[in-house]
């Protein structure tokens, strides 16, 4: 059998095949992300070959960076990929620190096998992830509308999307900003308590994501490293957000990722707003995210208008009623039972 130091069962590092980069999570909070062809496993993800090091900081391969952030020392290292029955690379296998001496061919048989049921179990838990994740993103979105759809005013809606939205989105926060039309500014609530009006004329917000995608209709994704200023957490740029708080940095032990998607709230021809979602949880915004948002921006943009319209009906004058209508001409009404 294969014997380990301080960890009880090989690291499966999963592989993203649409980032081509492999993650481990190390924690509940903390997960590690890498490029494969960076790293031991990603040199074994790029070269579907087995990897058997005996000593680890003597490697060039080798990545500290897990050591670094859990604070454990790998010495000696076994990695090998993880296909599925097709031959697809779904992970890469490691088995860290032999108790004693090096890791033998006996060794890497026993992990062989061990990667051909981690490959089985990986495709199973994608499967069942993929399919969870479509029926948990449905409740959310209903939740989602349910919450916009009892809205009456703007302000409502801009605090129901910074509730409802981040449990959609995986994100940090979400927030939405408003198109006034007559001054041509974005507004939004920010403060403590999310009740002050803040507005943003577009004139000021022509270099910045939100101005753009406003003026452009059009989607966009950044990714930003963690102290990019250009990142609204960074520059204070977005310090609008209704769910902005102290504690919302960048904050990469949390499984948070730095960056940002942006979403034109349209009907017909006119942009109503901008949605931003900030911070993805456990990677980046992806083409799964921007369909979500996609639907979410149209049901956003059916509560704007129905918030437009309870506020035009608000402020429009009241309706004469018959009997003020002739006070106001003289008229006399005519008796329809008297000839």
């Amino acid at each position: 059998p294969l014997d380990f130091r301080a960890v009880p069962f090989p690291f499966p590092d999963n592989f993203d095949a649409d980032r081509r980069e492999l993650w481990v999570a190390i924690n509940k909070d903390v997960t590690v992300r890498f490029p494969v062809g960076h790293g031991v496993a990603g040199q074994v993800a790029a070269s579907g070959e087995t990897l058997n090091i005996e000593d680890a900081y003597s490697c060039t391969y080798f990545n500290r960076e897990v050591d670094i952030k859990t604070g454990y020392r790998t010495h000696t290292l076994l990695a090998m990929p993880a296909f599925d029955s097709r031959g697809r690379l779904l992970g890469v296998v490691q088995a860290i620190n032999k108790l004693e001496g090096k890791f033998s061919e006996e060794d890497e048989d026993m992990l062989k096998i061990l990667a051909t049921q981690a490959g089985v179990v990986l495709k199973n838990s994608m499967h069942f992830e993929a399919v969870l994740k479509s029926q948990v993103q449905r409740t959310l979105l209903a939740a989602s509308a349910s919450a916009l759809s009892s809205c009456t005013t703007f302000r409502q809606a801009i605090l129901a999307v910074s509730q409802q939205g981040p449990k959609l989105l995986s994100a940090r926060r979400v927030s939405l900003y408003i198109f006034h039309f007559a001054e041509q500014l974005l507004w939004t609530l920010g403060g403590d308590n999310a009740q002050d009006v803040v507005r943003l004329p577009m004139r000021s917000l022509s270099t910045s994501t939100i101005g753009q995608v406003a003026v452009s209709a059009e989607p966009s994704t950044v990714e930003f490293t963690v102290d990019d200023p250009d990142h609204p957490d960074n520059s204070g740029a977005d310090a609008a957000s209704p769910s902005q708080s102290s504690d919302s940095r960048i904050h990469k032990p949390m499984g948070y990722h730095a960056c940002l998607l942006t979403y034109p709230v349209v009907r017909g021809n006119k942009v109503l707003g901008v949605l931003e979602a900030v911070n993805k949880q456990g990677g980046v915004f992806d083409e799964e995210d921007k369909a979500l948002m996609s639907v979410y921006s149209d049901v956003v943009a059916s509560c704007l208008e129905n918030c437009a319209f309870r506020e035009a009906r608000e402020k429009a004058p009241p309706q004469p009623t018959p009997a003020q209508s002739v006070m106001v001409t003289g008229a006399t009404p005519v008796n329809k039972g008297k000839p």
